[in-house]
């Protein structure tokens, strides 16, 4: 499997990065950049691009994952900081059994089945949090080859557009951390494709981390190697 994870550090004085950091649909073009020539009616899927953005100290990066190598030459000068990585190596370490911690920013949402008492319409995409919101994760989780051992939910900031042609765009955003065992490895295909809605505007990555013991360290989730 051909996967690369590509770190930007963006320079938070420029305009043009505080542009695309403040909508979803900016950032978006701006990631498919690192892409460029591919005709195509689903270019993000084609090279499998999912991408996070997520405070790290006293800056902000964004970690882009491919099927594909990016073409880090296609950010204008000086936009960003870059690391890329080839993550094949990697990959081949996970096994069953493995701890890991996990990583993902994702849309926890559902359609409504019947109408609510609040105005909902059958089909209505709805957004979850608290238990719903965890319960969402634990079914995707298990199937993306994770049995979860602890989790944290930390509700982020809708992903929205502010151009006039996309004005509707809006994502609702949590981030699920935690420890999670390995059950399935073939499962994790889920890393390459991603999981939920949303995974052309900043949600779907997922993250693993294997746990080296003995350890006494947080972990740095700047340095997640997916």
């Amino acid at each position: 499997m051909s996967l690369w994870l590509t770190r930007l550090t963006p320079d938070l004085r420029r305009g043009d990065v505080l542009n695309d950091m403040n909508d979803a649909h900016l950032m978006h073009r701006r990631v498919m950049s690192l892409f460029p020539d591919r005709p195509s009616d689903t270019p993000r899927s084609d090279v499998g691009a999912l991408y996070r953005t997520e405070p790290v100290r006293d800056a902000v990066q964004v970690l882009v994952q491919s099927h594909v190598q990016p073409e880090i030459g296609c950010l204008p000068e000086g936009y960003a900081e870059t690391g890329v990585l080839h993550l094949k190596s990697y990959l081949n370490t996970l096994a069953g059994g493995m701890r890991v911690r996990y990583r993902i920013a994702a849309n926890p949402s559902k359609q409504l089945a019947v109408p609510t008492a609040g105005g909902g319409r059958v089909g209505q995409r709805v957004a979850l949090h608290g238990e719903a919101a965890e319960e969402w994760w634990r079914l995707r989780a298990a199937k993306a080859g994770l049995r979860l051992q602890s989790g944290l939910v930390t509700p982020r900031h809708p992903l929205v557009s502010r151009l006039r042609a996309r004005a509707g765009l809006r994502f609702h955003l949590a981030q699920f951390d935690g420890e999670a065992e390995i059950h399935d490895v073939s499962a994790l295909r889920a890393m390459r494709e991603g999981i939920g809605r949303g995974k052309s505007y900043g949600c779907g990555l997922l993250s693993i981390l294997p746990i080296r013991q003995p350890t006494s360290e947080p972990a740095d989730h700047g340095r997640l190697p997916t």
